[in-house]
């Protein structure tokens, strides 16, 4: 009896001490990896909670850009379609130009006329400039004539005096003199009639170089009036319902499409009052 009680208690020593079943703990492990699943399940849902709000009352909104004319006339051809697709600087519509153009071809022969007006204007100054230096040599020597003619006619009145020479010698000086001076004071005037005419000649000249420049910038206007004759698009996006056909008469700021721009695009939503309180900047 007694060996038999002790081989029971050895038994359940060794049961005791055996080594648990995987049968026994796959149970336990699939229990830790729900709680843990169902633990991040629950954090990532609250921590979603609470840094975005939901709602189904929202549309998304964009730019429409609007295509006006900055100039009227017939529509010589369109080059795109309804509820196209298009990049910034693709052709939209050409209208006729060939009226705008003749305009530029006159005002370009009109600024080849205000040209040659110029070097006209100068090659007369360029003169003139020229005339009064000579007009000026002339003054000085009419000048030295007269001085001379006066000093000889000086000294003749003393040789009359003196009867060194005859009284129809001293009158040929005397009128040497009077001629001499007729000489000087006629050259002078000549030399002021000239400067005030210089005066003139240099206004002339401005006057035609302005008239150049205005040109010159109607030109310029002309020219980039002639670019408003092609409409380009002005941003990416897509064509909406267009009003415009070729053949057709347009105004200026007439609307022709729209285009719907593709680098705009929002989110406008309506949240309820309860979810307003909530919004911080940085939810989603």
């Amino acid at each position: 009896m007694t060996f038999i009680f002790l081989l029971s208690k050895l038994h359940k020593k060794n049961r005791m001490t055996q080594t648990p079943t995987p049968k026994k703990i796959l149970p336990k492990v699939i229990l830790v990896l729900v709680l843990i699943i169902g633990g991040y399940i629950g954090f990532t849902k609250y921590r979603f909670a609470t840094s975005h709000e939901e709602t189904d009352n929202a549309q998304i909104e964009s730019y429409f850009v609007p295509i006006l004319p900055r100039v009227s006339g017939f529509v010589k051809s369109v080059h795109v379609h309804d509820y196209e697709q298009i990049k910034k600087g693709d052709l939209l519509i050409e209208i006729d130009s060939e009226e705008a153009n003749l305009s530029l071809k006159e005002l370009e022969v009109d600024l080849e006329q205000a040209k040659i007006d110029v070097s006209s204007a100068k090659a007369n100054l360029n003169s003139l400039q020229k005339s009064i230096q000579a007009q000026e040599a002339q003054v000085k020597t009419a000048e030295y004539l007269k001085t001379k003619s006066e000093r000889d006619h000086n000294r003749n009145t003393e040789l009359e005096k003196a009867k060194a020479i005859t009284h129809q010698q001293w009158l040929d000086s005397k009128d040497q003199v009077e001629l001499s001076n007729i000489k000087y004071f006629g050259s002078i005037d000549e030399l002021n009639s000239s400067k005030s005419k210089l005066a003139i000649q240099v206004s002339a000249v401005h006057r035609a170089e302005n008239l150049v420049k205005n040109k010159e910038v109607k030109i310029a206007q002309q020219k980039l009036k002639l670019s408003y004759y092609t409409i380009l698009a002005p941003v990416d996006g897509k064509i909406g319902k267009k009003s415009i056909e070729p053949g057709q008469f347009i105004q200026i700021s007439q609307p022709l499409m729209t285009i719907v721009d593709a680098s705009s695009f929002w989110v406008v939503a309506n949240f309820k009052e309860t979810q307003v309180r909530k919004l911080v900047a940085g939810m989603e």
